[in-house]
């Protein structure tokens, strides 16, 4: 194949990988040098291996992963896990950032890359009818990471464990005006605040409105911004952030008014990123499983090739809470009562690992793939 594709090259006066990306369907080539390459490929009679295994399967090769274009840190760490886990088991692995217009958009660029599988992870939004139709004609296993897309396998992350254990790591600390940052409201509470205002339940306590700080941004300036204009307006004690660096920001704030942590104020975060641990007050947070979701997918892609019948898996994981010096431990007892999810916990089902299984999924990953 290669000596085909280095004919084709010397006879239209192009390189050799412009060839490789025209034949593959790869982007970056010329529509009208795309046509020249494929018509002299076909006079020759070069297929690519691809696409004849496209031909002879009715799949295409390698995986594809759709991600935003800003994702978030945690976010980040996550798709670095997947492409690493990717490579091991398909080879060939090419990323596509959405470039504004859409998750359908999106989907049609990656088809042209003809993958056998795809993982769209969160943050771009819901997935079009016409996007899915377009999957099914082309056989292509999707996955959602941390995004459940409808008819399709997902692996996602329960914040609510974690939240829950975090928000009553404070309030069992004696916490008498704990702050949390929050992206919804108690009217309307999404899976972090359900998981807090059923710690303050399970404690037989009421929140005051004063507990709960609506953020605008999620970086380090809005943890700063938003823990200075709380503690300049109330009494601050405890302070649960919506990330790490929201936490490391609001410490900030904090430590410039003068106040100590833990001492005056205990603080927690959320994702528990490398920096966490290193800070020179040590984060407690609230950790991610990122290279176990990551490798679910992988896993969940391939299950999926091997029966594409089978019904749609589902596979949560859950967070947890890593106590350090910002929010220490609390008495041994006041510890298992932390972790014990007691009567008033979020459900049940929403506390623990939750797996709906494909088949081949559960201890049955098979020797790697790798790619043409």
């Amino acid at each position: 194949m290669a000596g085909a594709l280095a004919q084709i090259a010397r006879q239209l006066g192009v390189s050799v990988s412009t060839v490789s990306r025209a034949l593959s369907g790869r982007p970056g080539v010329a529509a009208g040098t795309r046509a020249r390459v494929q018509a002299l490929a076909d006079r020759l009679g070069a297929v690519p291996a691809v696409h004849a295994r496209m031909l002879r399967t009715g799949r295409g090769s390698g995986l594809a992963i759709l991600a935003p274009f800003r994702p978030t840190t945690v976010a980040a760490l996550r798709l670095q896990a997947l492409f690493a886990a990717a490579q091991e088991s398909f080879g060939s692995v090419r990323v596509l950032v959405d470039d504004g217009l859409g998750l359908g958009r999106l989907v049609s660029q990656a088809l042209q890359l003809s993958p056998e599988a795809m993982v769209v992870t969160g943050g771009l939004g819901p997935l079009p009818e016409e996007a899915c139709d377009a999957l099914r004609r082309r056989s292509v296993a999707v996955v959602g990471m941390d995004v459940e897309l409808a008819g399709y396998d997902s692996v996602r992350v329960s914040r609510l464990t974690g939240a829950y254990q975090a928000a009553r790591l404070l309030l069992l600390g004696g916490a008498r005006h704990p702050l949390f940052f929050t992206a919804s409201d108690p009217g309307a509470p999404d899976e972090r605040l359900r998981a807090i205002l059923a710690a303050f339940d399970s404690l037989g306590r009421e929140p005051a409105p004063a507990c709960f700080a609506r953020l605008s941004g999620s970086g380090f300036e809005a943890g700063y911004a938003l823990a200075r204009s709380a503690w300049s307006r109330q009494p601050v004690d405890a302070l649960f952030a919506y990330n790490d660096e929201m936490a490391v920001g609001a410490m900030r704030a904090l430590q410039e008014a003068g106040a100590r942590t833990p001492e005056d104020v205990r603080v927690v975060g959320f994702d528990d990123l490398p920096m966490a641990a290193f800070l020179a007050c040590p984060l407690t947070t609230v950790t991610q499983p990122v290279a176990a979701v990551a490798q679910a997918a992988i896993d969940l892609c391939l299950a999926r090739l091997r029966s594409p019948q089978s019904p749609a898996a589902r596979m949560d994981f859950l967070t947890t809470l890593i106590v350090r010096a910002s929010a220490p431990r609390l008495a041994p007892a006041l510890m298992e009562a932390v972790f014990a999810g007691p009567a008033g916990a979020p459900t049940e089902a929403a506390m623990r690992p939750s797996v709906v299984p494909n088949q081949g999924v559960a201890g049955d990953r098979p020797a790697p793939r790798k790619g043409p």
